[in-house]
């Protein structure tokens, strides 16, 4: 159901929602941790940097961070930006696909709006491993 695009761009988050905040990590670095093809995530990174759900820096110690809070990421967003969803889905066609038998079409309409949905409600922040979501929660708490 994910492409292999939407993979690298959801596991490149992850980790550098794990790391230091005002640290830009460059995409030779995160693609060797994650072991992901650098040049193919480099294109990914900039994807995401477009469509400002990462921050980059050119320069000797450039490279990219979370624009914002792995809280107020969604993966809609992240696959939007990596053009992950079907046009017509995420724009909530409701065209029938003459195509196909009514009864299929519903029933695909009702898996769309689910997996929607889906997207919509989680964040980048569900996906952090436990330990990672208990740090950024004591973090949230010590700011107030």
């Amino acid at each position: 159901m994910l492409t292999q695009t939407a993979k690298y761009a959801i596991r490149a988050l992850v980790y550098l929602a794990q790391q230091d905040s005002d640290m830009f990590c460059q995409t030779r670095e995160i693609a060797q941790t994650i072991r992901v093809p650098p040049n193919y995530l480099g294109k990914t990174m900039q994807k995401l940097a477009n469509a400002r759900i990462l921050d980059s820096q050119k320069g000797l110690h450039g490279g990219f961070r979370t624009a914002r809070s792995a809280h107020r990421i969604s993966l809609y967003e992240i696959m939007l930006a990596v053009e992950a969803i079907p046009r017509d889905m995420a724009r909530g066609s409701r065209r029938r696909n003459r195509e196909l038998p009514t009864e299929v079409y519903r029933h695909l309409a009702g898996i769309s709006t689910i997996y929607l949905q889906f997207l919509r409600e989680t964040t980048l922040a569900d996906l952090l491993p436990a330990s990672a979501r208990r740090d950024m929660a004591s973090l949230a708490s010590a700011a107030v």
